[in-house]
């Protein structure tokens, strides 16, 4: 992120993804709030596989929940309407805008083959609500990805097993398996996060 005397306004914002593993989206969708100008989430399209694995690893969870209203407790509850390997489109509720003052200057996100996960997504997001503008190189990590982990244990070994039980299709709606595309590539061989404030300073006239 840019440094700047907290005395004075910020002409621009921008965020660093690079070498980012991810994250939960519980944090990133209010920094997002601050960005976005219209209600917004992380994905058009949550299609979810139905398997007795998934079952019950969304038991486990609300075991130890009491919140009917949870996702977990929505999906248990669309997976004892249907039979195992059936899809169905979870409708994932939209996150409002922040409520009261915004950050409205220009924003500036910078990725590269090391952004993964939800770093991925807030740039996709981002990218798709035409609120910032990417730079760097492309994500090696997919914008449309099956993804939402779950996880089961052998029976005989006794090995813990990781899937994915959902498709996630980036905002725009694009199902092809590709990363983020910056809008501006940068020299990956260069400094990146130089060569970024180098673009923005001279597109922001400072």
């Amino acid at each position: 992120m840019i440094k700047i005397n907290h005395r004075r306004i910020a002409t621009a914002l921008l965020v660093d993804l690079r070498d980012n593993p991810g994250g939960s989206n519980s944090f990133s969708d209010h920094m997002l709030a601050w960005i976005i100008d219209q209600p917004f989430r992380f994905a058009s399209d949550f299609s979810v596989r139905v398997s007795p694995q998934a079952q019950q690893a969304i038991q486990a969870r609300l075991a130890n929940s009491a919140d009917p209203s949870s996702t977990d407790a929505q999906l248990l509850q669309r997976f004892d309407q249907l039979q195992t390997g059936d899809r169905f489109s979870f409708d994932l509720p939209f996150q409002a805008p922040r409520d009261g003052a915004r950050f409205t200057a220009p924003v500036y996100v910078l990725i590269d083959r090391y952004s993964y996960s939800n770093a991925v997504s807030v740039a996709a997001i981002l990218q798709d609500y035409d609120a910032a503008i990417v730079l760097g190189e492309a994500t090696t990590d997919l914008a449309t990805t099956y993804a939402a982990m779950e996880h089961f244990t052998l029976d005989q070994t006794g090995l813990r097993v990781g899937f994915p039980k959902a498709l996630i299709v980036r905002p725009n709606g694009n199902r092809l398996p590709a990363g983020v595309t910056p809008d501006h590539l940068l020299d990956s061989n260069a400094d990146m996060l130089e060569e970024a404030v180098n673009l923005i300073t001279s597109q922001i006239g400072h």
